[in-house]
């Protein structure tokens, strides 16, 4: 199968805006120092999510709110990039910082908005706290290391403008 033009272009665009961002954010490391890098998450459907980008590619951890309508306002454009490129170069992970949301309401809200990215819950924020996010909605890059590169609102905002 070949790859389409505009998908590998767009593709160039988003790893090179990442890496940027990350670039730009590498002088404050948006993990909690002390503890490990993030490697994997559990998805809401009971899946083992690697967060580590793939070699030469790009990882994404948006942080989001289903109350949150910024964070809901994202949504098509975040699952138009989802699905854009193939899952060897590029993935997006979602991470709902609701404390109180059962996961029964998470997978529901998830299907309602027809979310084409995998999605965890983050109970305790403990993924939050160490990848740096504070608000909602946020992209949060992930370098090899399964450390946050940037935590940088703007990271999102570069995202969905691609």
């Amino acid at each position: 199968m070949r790859s389409k033009p505009y998908q590998s272009a767009n593709l160039s665009r988003v790893v090179v805006s990442l890496v940027a961002i990350a670039a730009f954010g590498a002088g404050a490391r948006s993990e909690t120092p002390g503890r490990p890098a993030i490697r994997e998450v559990r998805a809401i459907d009971g899946r083992t999510l690697p967060i580590v980008p793939p070699s030469g590619g790009a990882t994404a951890v948006i942080f989001y709110s289903t109350e949150c309508p910024i964070s809901n306002e994202y949504t098509p454009k975040l699952n138009a990039l989802a699905g854009a490129f193939p899952a060897a170069a590029f993935s997006m992970v979602g991470v709902c910082v609701d404390p109180d949301l059962p996961e029964a309401d998470v997978t529901r809200h998830a299907r309602e908005y027809g979310f084409q990215f995998p999605v965890c819950l983050d109970r305790d924020g403990s993924i939050a706290a160490r990848l740096g996010a504070r608000v909602t909605p946020q992209a949060v890059v992930i370098d090899a290391e399964g450390k946050g590169a940037s935590k940088n609102k703007s990271a999102l905002s570069v995202i969905v403008a691609l």
